[in-house]
This record gives structure tokens, C-alpha cells and sequence, in this order.
């Protein structure tokens, strides 16, 4: 049995992982765990801590910085980060 195709799809792994993709994203279209992910990602030595500055809000990265004034807006307007939605987000905008 030969490990070509694992070796075709580790190579895979570690591209989308290199280009900043979750685990959980990679993990899926492979249908295997993130932990295996994670360590086909460790045994090709690339894995690597995520920085904390940075954070996933409605499936985008933000810095924290910007994570911080979105929450200030949604304590204004009395509303909870879990609560806010695009469309809240667009009207936040818009009354700016």
C-alpha cells in the first residue's frame, strides 16, 4: 500500500494551514479531526502557535483592537457581542 495519496493530502494540509485557514476548516473538506490535523501540521514542523492579537468575529479576522471598539459600540446601544449580527453591524455603520 503506498502512502502517496496521505502524502498529497499532508502536503495539502500544511499549504492551507501555512496560508492562516483554521483547523477546523481544514479538518472538514478532509474529513478528519483537528487534532489530526494538528499533528500532520506538527510532524512537518510547521506548527505554530496562532498570535492572540488577533481574533475570528463573524468569520473574519480582527485585530483586537478592533474587536475592542465593536464591543464599546455594542454596549452603547446595549446589546452583547454574541447578539450583534452583519445586519446590526450595517446599521452601526450607517448611523456613524
Amino acid at each position: 500500500m503506498s502512502d502517496k495519496p496521505n502524502a498529497d493530502r499532508d502536503a495539502e494540509i500544511c499549504r492551507r494551514y501555512m496560508s492562516n485557514e483554521t483547523l477546523q476548516a481544514i479538518a472538514n473538506d478532509n474529513s478528519i479531526s483537528r487534532m489530526r490535523v494538528k499533528q500532520i501540521v506538527k510532524k512537518a514542523g510547521l506548527w505554530r502557535k496562532r498570535p492572540k492579537s488577533d481574533v475570528e468575529f463573524l468569520g473574519v479576522n480582527l485585530a483586537t483592537e478592533t474587536k475592542e471598539a465593536l464591543r464599546a459600540k455594542a454596549d452603547e446601544r446595549g446589546m452583547s457581542m454574541s447578539k450583534l449580527t452583519s445586519e446590526a453591524l450595517t446599521a452601526m455603520l450607517k448611523e456613524d
